[in-house]
């Protein structure tokens, strides 16, 4: 699981004046199988040109939901939400670039962006769950990685090969990273002062009615379990790997009580670790 190209929000975002966010997303989505399945110069450069209309569009947004950040007549809980919403928009707006851009590492430009205003706004406001959310995403697609690093690691998943071992440490710092975010975000839907991954885990496992809210974390937590430990085999690094993996198993068996479909990932992380059996 090299890249993600979306981490799946419970939450339907809300739409906006003319196409919703859901509904660029998908396209966008759309448009990416089919550039890369598409063996045509033509149909590629056709392609890319609606790829750019539509990244407009999320650009166009998220300064739009910034603005709004703005009106000192909407409550501090709204304001919260729409600084979520703006580092969801740009988070997806980053992964979601034309190849043109992506093979040039251009979503860490936009990562940085958002992630400069997200934190200083964290800083001040540390009770905006969707926020710290939303700082995690961005780590957890790789803010921070070295550009030329990331054009390069693009070039060999187009070669069906992986990464190289220092892509693989520095997309691990960049977890690292944002793992405190994820905690932070998870002691603010828990409602407990603090939470720790290492120490608290198990407090996971035990929660037997699921909203809609705590789906959404444990899955971020299952997959943030299995990114690292994606990295770590990259990386040749055994220390902690069994760990991880058996927790991003437990994470999704837990999730596929509620949604059977989520049994796929369990199967893919033995394709991707290479493991034979089932546990």
């Amino acid at each position: 699981m090299p890249f993600e190209q979306l981490n799946f929000d419970m939450r339907k975002s809300q739409p906006k004046s003319g196409e919703s966010l859901d509904d660029i997303l998908q396209e966008l989505r759309k448009l990416q199988e089919k550039y890369f399945k598409s063996a045509s110069k033509e149909n590629k450069k056709r392609i890319e040109q609606r790829q750019f209309e539509l990244v407009e569009q999320l650009k166009k947004q998220a300064e739009k939901i910034l603005a709004k950040t703005e009106d000192e007549t909407i409550s501090q809980e709204e304001r919260d939400k729409l600084m979520g919403q703006y580092g969801f928009t740009m988070d997806q707006l980053a992964i979601n670039l034309p190849w043109s851009e992506i093979s040039l590492g251009k979503e860490r430009d936009i990562q940085n962006q958002a992630l400069e205003t997200l934190q200083l706004y964290f800083k001040l406001h540390p009770q905006a769950k969707e926020v710290a959310r939303s700082i995690f995403m961005l780590f957890h697609h790789g803010a921070g990685i070295n550009k030329e690093l990331t054009a390069d690691a693009y070039q060999r998943l187009l070669q069906k090969q992986p990464p190289s071992q220092e892509f693989a440490y520095q997309y691990m710092e960049a977890e690292n990273k944002g793992k405190s975010f994820l905690e932070k975000y998870i002691a603010l839907v828990l409602n407990k002062e603090r939470f720790s991954l290492d120490n608290d885990y198990q407090e996971l496992i035990k929660i037997e009615q699921i909203s809609n809210e705590q789906f959404s974390l444990i899955l971020d937590v299952a997959n943030w379990f299995r990114r690292v430990a994606y990295y770590q085999k990259i990386a040749g690094i055994t220390e902690g790997r069994e760990i991880n993996i058996q927790r991003a198993i437990e994470l999704y068996k837990k999730l596929a009580k509620q949604n059977a479909s989520f049994n796929k990932f369990i199967d893919e992380i033995y394709k991707e670790q290479g493991i034979n059996e089932s546990k």
